[in-house]
């Protein structure tokens, strides 16, 4: 077999595993939101939606970030995840029922962020080290600024009691002791009149795995949540410290305990109902993890569409080919739509430094991306965008430039020199990455960078996963080949996906009516 013909027919036979269902009936007025997303949103709703004004957050006022990460039962290796200021939510298992109070778990984040390991599977874990330094450096009480005394996560972790090691039973006395941030790590001391001061904080509960004793105030307020208190806090894993948190730029007496998935911590000067919170377990395992702190990304909501072909197609009886094109006076007709009806078409810069605070976006954003490099996208697309002065993103597979369906080098370049088109690496032949091994994802997924790089001299910094197939290792290596964004082909007209290396796209068929064309673009905007 021919090498064009071999890699015409890869590229047609993952195209038809994606696009069989485009070739289905479909209702177009309907909002498509994925199983994921809707869990995630019902079980918000149904506890902090409903709390009262009286009440502190179980997960926290907005979702911070979604993504997806390493987890080795979950498919693919990845499993969804969704933080908030309290907490990290996750579905390790999409096959358990929807229903299962273990459907949705409540991440081991403080065990993460004291250890410096990351869970990537029911019993593997894998450190997370910057600079020789294990675990977080962040305080987990109070303010995240330099002069904050409160320890940090790793100072925590010679108290842990995990695998086997078991605490001292403290039941029935006040905690005298304090734990501070020193320049040569955590220091503790003990002040007997802490126990006049706070008889309070007698212990009460003693946990049967890790011996940890719990503060009564502590165990009250555990006793008093809705869902169960090993689902909400896993179990107590070190003893409870005072400490002197500044908090809003005041020094205060804070009391901490860690428990495997939260930390609570009791502020006596705090008004009653709001002395004893959970910490901010979630807020800081994003910055930890990611590097993302809330203030400095803006959540955004933003429809991206896909289109392939520009085109007739030449033989009617191809039902593949004819979900993939889209005639070019439609495309023309779907272009000026947006322009006439308050849609706003931005590039993919635009969407990453708006998401990054830098600038605002209009309103009602939308991206264009065409996918695969076929010549019509310089003769028929490129000419259409152009005529309306809008931005397009090509997502190139650098391999088959030059071919006889794709454009050329030359024809690449001319598009590459225009403002308004942004040129993104679709592999090197359009390859089903979720199949290769480590160093074949890697060729298709940085060679394809350099090769697009060195022919256009241009940073390529967009990627398309094709077929929308990927598994934990391609969103590794997309990352490390420095890519900062990526797309997929989850049909799905909420497009507000937060990490930008899984962006949602809707895809517009060759089957479209402009009827549909104008559902799949309002359903979007709900």
């Amino acid at each position: 077999m021919g090498f064009r013909l071999a890699k015409t027919l890869r590229v047609w036979l993952g195209l038809l595993m994606v696009f069989v269902p485009l070739l289905l009936p479909q209702s177009t007025a309907a909002r498509i939101i994925l199983a994921e997303d809707r869990a995630f949103d019902q079980l918000w709703q149904s506890t902090d939606g409903q709390r009262r004004n009286e009440q502190s957050w179980l997960w926290g006022p907005q979702r911070l970030w979604q993504t997806q990460e390493r987890y080795a039962e979950s498919p693919r290796e990845l499993r969804w995840v969704r933080y908030y200021a309290k907490a990290r939510m996750e579905i390790s298992d999409p096959k358990l029922s929807a229903k299962s109070p273990w459907y949705i778990t409540n991440g081991l984040l403080v065990v993460e962020l004291v250890t410096g390991r990351l869970q990537i599977g029911n019993e593997a874990w894998r450190k997370q080290c910057a600079d020789g330094i294990c675990g977080s450096e962040q305080a987990v009480a109070g303010d995240a600024v330099t002069a904050n005394r409160a320890p940090r996560y790793r100072d925590w972790a010679e108290f842990l009691t995990l695998n086997g090691s078991t605490g001292a039973d403290l039941r029935g006395q006040p905690v005298t002791n304090w734990l501070t941030h020193e320049a040569e790590g955590g220091q503790v001391w003990s002040d007997s009149r802490l126990a006049e001061r706070y008889p309070e904080t007698s212990g009460s509960h003693r946990d049967e795995i890790t011996g940890q004793t719990v503060p009564a105030m502590m165990w009250n307020y555990v006793q008093t949540q809705a869902r169960d208190a090993l689902y909400v806090f896993g179990r107590p894993i070190s003893p409870a410290f005072w400490t002197q948190a500044l908090v809003d730029g005041v020094e205060r007496e804070v009391l901490v305990q860690l428990f495997e998935r939260r930390t609570l911590t009791y502020t006596p000067s705090n008004p009653l109902g709001w002395q004893v919170e959970m910490g901010n377990v979630g807020q800081h395992g994003l910055e930890w993890r990611y590097g993302l702190r809330p203030w400095d990304y803006q959540p955004l909501h933003v429809t991206m569409l896909t289109y392939h072909y520009i085109s007739a197609n030449p033989n009617p009886a191809d039902r593949l080919r004819e979900s993939l094109s889209v005639a070019p006076a439609e495309f023309k007709r779907q272009l000026e739509y947006l322009q006439t009806h308050n849609f706003h078409v931005v590039s993919l810069d635009q969407v990453l430094a708006a998401q990054r605070g830098e600038q605002s976006l209009p309103e009602h954003p939308v991206v264009i991306t065409l996918d695969d490099g076929y010549r019509d996208l310089y003769e028929q697309a490129f000419p259409i965008a152009q005529s309306l002065n809008l931005p397009i993103t090509a997502y190139i597979p650098s391999a088959l430039v030059g071919e006889p369906a794709y454009v050329s080098w030359q024809q690449l370049q001319e598009l590459s020199q225009s403002p308004l088109v942004t040129i993104g690496s679709h592999t090197r032949v359009h390859a089903d990455l979720g199949m290769l091994d480590r160093e074949s994802q890697w060729i298709e997924i940085a060679h394809s960078k350099r090769e697009l790089e060195a022919h256009l001299g241009i940073a390529i910094e967009h990627f398309c996963y094709p077929y929308g197939r990927y598994n934990a290792l391609t969103m590794e290596l997309v990352r490390e080949a420095g890519y900062r964004s990526a797309t997929t082909t989850r049909q799905t007209t909420d497009t507000a996906n937060d990490d930008p290396l899984i962006w949602n796209r809707i895809t517009i068929s060759g089957q479209d009516s402009f009827e549909d064309f104008v559902a799949k673009l309002e359903g979007s905007q709900d």
